[in-house]
């Protein structure tokens, strides 16, 4: 999740790169950086237990082609 995360964290594309580390933000009443929101924050509101995020991968996966999944470079992934 974390390898899809920064493929969409634009702020990694730019000459400076810190990725959002230095941009200061508050989100759900607490201090953090974009970075950090962009990488971990915003999903773990969307899912505060990992099994629940875990359970709802797997369902997922278990109802596509696995060997689509499996196949392919990263920059496949990305794209």
């Amino acid at each position: 999740m974390h390898f899809v995360a920064d493929l969409h964290q634009r702020l990694h594309a730019i000459a400076d790169d810190r990725g959002g580390n230095d941009v200061i933000l508050q989100f759900n009443g607490r201090l953090t950086n974009l970075h950090r929101l962009w990488d971990g924050d915003i999903i773990d509101r969307a899912y505060p237990g990992q099994r629940m995020l875990q359970d709802q991968v797997l369902a997922k996966l278990q109802t596509v082609n696995s060997r689509a999944w499996q196949g392919g470079l990263p920059q496949d992934w990305a794209e």
